[in-house]
């Protein structure tokens, strides 16, 4: 059996109430603590959570089972009787932007974080396709613009530019080009200002 990771092996869905100790789990490991799990879960019970932006990875359990065999992985946990294993997790949450006068701006913001994939299963185009996933998702739904903190190379390739080109700052003391957006549906260039993220950011 083949062990090379396919992007139509890779299932990105909507999270269901089975899949919550193991997207603990996927950030525990993927970010070696529990901030990023602790985080996911206030942002779940919090009022800027978007359910249909709540998305989990999974593969086929045979294949996750062979690919963790092949790189000695011992990460052997994640793996079970089920059909599939979850081996990534993806979060978009909504946000404000609050421009000099202090008006708040709240409608169609959205911020991803995390984007969570099982070191074992990394470079393999997972995190790609829950990114594009959620990027489709969330123009479906009729949001305008998603920002991002992260490394420009790589989200530069699903379309984000950075923010401060558009006037918008980030709340934490990033480089310029680590913080990012991008443009969905009829966002105004005319919004400008400071990311209000919610509470749950600052409390893990």
């Amino acid at each position: 059996m083949t062990v090379k990771l396919q992007q139509e092996d890779i299932d990105v869905r909507k999270v269901n109430s089975n899949d919550i100790d193991a997207i603990d789990n996927i950030n525990m490991i993927a970010f070696n603590g529990s901030s990023e799990k602790e985080l996911v879960r206030k942002l779940r019970v919090g009022k800027t959570y978007v359910k249909d932006l709540s998305l989990v990875a999974d593969i086929d359990v045979n294949l996750a089972s062979a690919i963790l065999f092949k790189k000695s992985s011992n990460q052997f946990e994640l793996v079970s009787d089920s059909m599939r294993k979850q081996i990534g997790y993806i979060m978009l949450t909504e946000v404000s932007i609050q421009n000099d006068e202090g008006k708040l701006y709240n409608e169609g913001i959205l911020a991803l974080a995390p984007v969570s994939v099982v070191p074992a299963f990394q470079k393999m185009g997972v995190g790609k396709k829950m990114i594009e996933t959620s990027i489709k998702k969330a123009k479906q739904l009729g949001y305008s613009l998603i920002i991002v903190l992260g490394h420009k190379e790589y989200y530069s390739k699903f379309g984000f530019e950075t923010s401060k080109k558009y006037g918008i700052t980030s709340p934490f003391n990033v480089p310029d080009e680590n913080f990012m957006i991008l443009k969905l549906n009829d966002f105004s260039n005319e919004i400008r200002g400071l990311v209000v993220y919610p509470d749950e950011f600052y409390i893990v």
